[in-house]
């Protein structure tokens, strides 16, 4: 068995038919406000989506405006890497010019020389290659020594001593092995010579 419950309103015709009448204009404006609402938010979004947009079109402007002063900076560096590379072909060429100069004074004394022994103009020439010592001494003749005037030969020999061209006579070993040396010469002196003095004082005992 089913129970059906009726609710009765107490509400007068007149009363109803205002609610109804007031439920509709509800509903009427009600979608209205929404769409109010949505539009008020979408021109917030829009506002702020144009906000970004600007942003980025700055960051990137800044970007670009960085890669300009970069490539700014490259042309720099090449200007400068082309002024160095013109200083440095103008150094070559003086140093040229030198070397030029220097060939024409070495030829000028070969030709004062020409009265003298060969080996002496060859010497000059091997000295400025700074060439081996062995090398020098491969283009001179075999009996050099009886061949040509000693104290030209003893000069050659002086000045290539130690296969060093042109700095004449170095030293075998260094000075700090000499002092060493020394030191223990002179120990070696002191202990002969006291031991001297004691022979000589048993010999005037027994005297």
């Amino acid at each position: 068995t089913t129970t059906t419950t009726t609710t009765t309103s107490t509400a007068t015709p007149k009363e109803r038919k205002k609610n109804k009448n007031d439920n509709k204009i509800k509903k009427k404006y009600k979608n209205t406000d929404n769409k109010d609402k949505n539009s008020s938010r979408n021109k917030k979004i829009s506002s702020q989506e144009r906000q970004r947009e600007k942003e980025k079109g700055k960051e990137k402007e800044r970007e670009r405006e960085r890669g300009r002063e970069r490539e700014r900076e490259r042309e720099r560096e090449r200007e400068k890497r082309k002024e160095r590379e013109k200083e440095k072909e103008k150094e070559r060429g003086r140093d040229k010019e030198k070397k030029h100069e220097k060939e024409k004074g070495k030829e000028k004394k070969i030709n004062n020389d020409a009265l003298q022994p060969s080996f002496v103009s060859q010497f000059r020439d091997d000295k400025n290659k700074n060439r081996d010592i062995r090398e020098i001494e491969k283009t001179l003749p075999s009996n050099g020594i009886s061949k040509y005037p000693s104290k030209y030969y003893a000069k050659y020999l002086r000045l290539c001593s130690n296969g060093v061209p042109g700095q004449g006579p170095q030293p075998k070993y260094p000075i700090k092995y000499f002092y060493f040396f020394f030191f223990f010469f002179c120990c070696f002196v002191y202990l002969c010579f006291a031991k001297v003095m004691r022979i000589l004082n048993r010999f005037v005992r027994f005297v």
